[in-house]
């Protein structure tokens, strides 16, 4: 795989990490601010909040969108330097790596946005759409 692409991914990642970092301070900052048993989930038709639980469960975005991002990461990291097992020469093999990467770089940035709006929609106690 190319420096380009890995510079990519490393650029991508530390974007996605970062987002989830600051949205992770966002909410410490309102936690003061927030009921006793705020709105962790909302209802993606009506935009309203449908499920009501302790503030300590609106971590959760943070918890699962880094579990989810270090994941695609190591899959990235794996895909960069092992054999894929596919019968193709040298460059078809550089091209399906390079592929591979990539979609899953625009899959990283998908999971961070969903978790920021849920972040984002917890810390604010207003209920969002997508």
């Amino acid at each position: 795989m190319s420096k380009h692409v890995m510079i990519i991914n490393r650029i991508m990642a530390a974007l996605c990490f970062s987002a989830l970092g600051v949205s992770l301070v966002f909410f410490i900052i309102k936690w003061g601010s927030l009921p006793a048993e705020p709105g962790i989930h909302f209802d993606l038709k009506t935009g309203e909040f449908d499920v009501y639980a302790a503030k300590v469960l609106g971590f959760y975005p943070h918890v699962i969108g880094a579990l989810l991002l270090g994941a695609i990461v190591l899959v990235q990291r794996a895909a960069a330097k092992k054999s894929l097992g596919l019968r193709v020469n040298e460059e078809g093999d550089k091209i399906i790596r390079t592929e591979l990467c990539l979609t899953l770089d625009l899959i990283m940035v998908y999971i961070t946005l969903f978790c920021l709006n849920w972040s984002f929609a917890v810390s604010l106690q207003r209920g969002g759409r997508c």
